[in-house]
């Protein structure tokens, strides 16, 4: 089962690198119909010395699954959205949620239209929809229909500025694209979808924020013990989750394999009476799967709780089938097999990768490094076990995190330490006081401690993030040094495991690889950059990035260039006799007035235009730019504009260069 696993992710790997086009399905049918009947041919054949051929056909049939997988998947994901704005009905499939003067939520788009014709055409796609609230009309809630005026379409890539293509995201978390509705542009139909079990799970989770918020919890409190029990992290303040990061607990506050395995443990404790019954063996296992399902559908049958309670469910079943000692390879690899045979995008979803990574390495380092050192007493037993599963978990996934995040928690082993007995304690009481709440005073007898616990948890995190040289950040790595980085701990734990001298000078070899690269790429830095893109202008070295904060018809200067931005009329108002040079002049929404008028204040060389200006007003300028022989790039077509700098970065504060 590992090896069709590991397969399956090269099939979707490559298609992922090589097909971003889409082609190619027919051919990898094709040849899959060639590898099924060659294995068929050999299984059929019997003959045990060729039985390797068997084993490289399903291998190689398996790398053509994912990869014909993969396809199928976007092609039901992506779509041609027109660029004009169109009418849509479609049905809210999420909670919706606050974002600044919006409200987001995910939508199914069922029909879309023009705004002058009759005719609908079917979409079937799932979109990120934003929509301003109306105060003459009903807010939109989970299942309501509902018919918008939008521009919908794939979201701009960033990723010149922060490698992260926010678009490329939303396709692998199954989202087509992105919209936004104005006051005025939407309208709640009559009628409700038919309901889910995905949305009553949501409204099921809704259900215990509200008991939760019923027992006035401070509101640190309330989002943490909201993350633990349900997995909302809506509430968690970004000061709250940066001190969790900074400490390297991160983990605790997303809903996954740790808070899963402490209900698994706490409830096999519960029924370990039944243990002695005839049976009883059956009767745990099944009353652990289904009470790990039901948690899941308390949680709102988030990806990561089924994720985990997949694994889990399949561990605890294992057993009655298979060994012991093979049912925690077995659950693994059979868990990430059925997901990705399910939605081969998860292979791409960083918590998916994380999630596998640290439950494989824990399986491979933990009884290694809980053998290094002999520990006597319980309470220090517990605390040497601790800190070994912490560095087992986080010896498998710094390869990841270097290359995804760049940056390294100092003193993740106390904290885990300090973590590890108040979330038990926090998601034991959490679920107790659930069960107690019909009861309001005993309830009441459980929320203070769990008020007083979680209280001192964060008081912790922000104290570790204080101490000195508490995160290690700017480390990033790129994916060939995260590669090798992988392959050297791989290569490490053989050589435990085999003792052979081969082995270790491999490893060794590709520590100075390693090593080279990380020389080269500090003494070859890469060029610092200003990228001009539809969400504002940036500085870059490197993955380091900042956005430049402009003021009022102010300039900044960058070495030797000057860069206005102007997003209202408020220019006009001032005169000049001796036009001043200007190097780049960023037009953004809000922007009145003309190129004309703009040439007697400034001698412009670059004008660009933000793809959020209106389409007849940027129509228009581009007229006036192509007459009076300015240059212009329009960013809505182009997408960014990138200036390479020679120099270092020496930027001057925003000066107001005009009267």
């Amino acid at each position: 089962m590992f090896r069709l696993t590991i397969a399956m992710a090269t099939g979707i790997f490559l298609s992922d690198s090589f097909l971003p086009d889409g082609r190619g399905i027919s051919l990898l049918q094709g040849v899959s119909s060639v590898f099924l009947f060659v294995s068929g041919v050999v299984l059929f054949c019997r003959k045990f010395h060729r039985r390797w051929i068997f084993g490289f056909m399903v291998s190689l049939l398996m790398v053509c699954l994912g990869a014909v997988l993969l396809l199928f998947a976007r092609q039901r994901i992506r779509f041609s959205w027109p660029e004009e704005e169109r009418l849509y009905v479609g049905w809210v499939t999420d909670v919706p949620r606050k974002k600044g003067k919006t409200m987001e939520a995910e939508v199914d788009i069922v029909w879309m239209s023009r705004i002058d014709t009759v005719g609908w055409q079917p979409v079937d796609r799932r979109v990120l929809l934003r929509w301003i609230p109306d105060s003459l009309h009903y807010g939109l809630q989970c299942g309501d229909r509902f018919c918008c005026r939008a521009v919908i379409g794939r979201p701009y890539s960033d990723r010149n500025i922060s490698d992260f293509d926010y678009g490329l995201y939303l396709e692998r978390q199954g989202i087509s694209g992105t919209g936004i509705s104005f006051a005025g542009n939407w309208r709640r139909l009559s009628g409700r979808s038919p309901v889910s079990f995905r949305q009553t799970a949501l409204s099921w989770r809704e259900e215990v924020l509200d008991i939760f918020r019923s027992w006035s919890l401070d509101p640190d409190v309330f989002a943490v013990v909201s993350a633990l029990a349900v997995g909302d992290k809506s509430m968690l303040t970004s000061e709250l989750k940066d001190s969790y990061t900074a400490a390297g607990t991160s983990h605790v506050l997303a809903l996954s394999g740790l808070h899963i395995g402490i209900l698994t443990v706490l409830v096999s404790w519960l029924l370990r009476p039944l243990r002695y019954m005839r049976g009883g063996k059956w009767i745990i296992s099944l009353c652990l799967f289904f009470f790990l399902w039901g948690f899941a559908f308390l949680s709102g049958l988030s990806p990561s709780v089924i994720r985990a309670v997949l694994m889990f469910s399949i561990y605890v079943i294992a057993p009655v089938f298979t060994e012991s000692r093979y049912s925690g390879f077995y659950a693994i690899s059979l868990a990430a097999f059925l997901m990705l045979l399910y939605n081969p995008l998860y292979l791409f979803d960083i918590s998916f990768q994380l999630s596998f990574t640290a439950v494989l390495s824990i399986m491979l380092f933990y009884p290694w490094i809980e053998r290094i050192w002999k520990v006597k007493g319980r309470i220090f037993r517990y605390v040497w076990q601790t800190v070994s599963l912490s560095l087992a978990a986080q010896l498998g996934t710094l390869p990841l995190i270097l290359y995804c995040f760049g940056s390294f928690p100092t003193y993740f082993l106390i904290a885990n330490v300090v973590v590890a007995p108040l979330t038990v304690c926090i998601l034991g009481g959490t679920l107790l006081a659930l069960c107690l709440s019909p009861f309001p005073w005993a309830c009441r007898c459980v929320v203070v401690p769990i008020n007083w616990i979680t209280s001192f948890l964060n008081d912790t995190m922000h104290s570790i993030r204080q101490w000195e040289g508490a995160q290690i950040s700017s480390i990033y790595l790129t994916a060939w040094q995260s590669a090798i980085l992988a392959a050297m701990i791989v290569g490490w734990y053989v050589y435990r495991t085999r003792r052979k001298c081969r082995t270790l000078l491999f490893v060794l070899c590709l520590f100075d690889l390693l090593l080279s690269t990380v020389v080269y790429d500090v003494m070859h830095p890469a060029g610092n950059r200003i990228h001009f893109v539809r969400s504002g202008v940036y500085l870059c070295q490197n993955r380091d990035s900042r956005k430049l904060e402009f003021t009022s018809f102010s300039p900044v200067k960058v070495d030797t260039f000057y860069i206005v931005r102007l997003d209202d009329g408020s220019w006009r108002r001032h005169r000049s006799d001796i036009p001043f040079n200007v190097h780049f002049m960023y037009l953004a929404r809000g922007f009145r007035g003309d190129i004309g008028g703009l040439c007697s204040l400034f001698r412009l060389q670059i004008v660009l235009l933000a793809s959020d200006l209106p389409d007849w007003q940027r129509s228009k300028l581009q007229e006036e730019c192509d007459a009076m022989g300015v240059q212009y790039i329009d960013l809505k077509e182009k997408g960014s504009y990138t200036v390479l700098l020679l120099s270092l970065i020496h930027i001057s504060e925003p000066t107001r260069l005009l009267s």
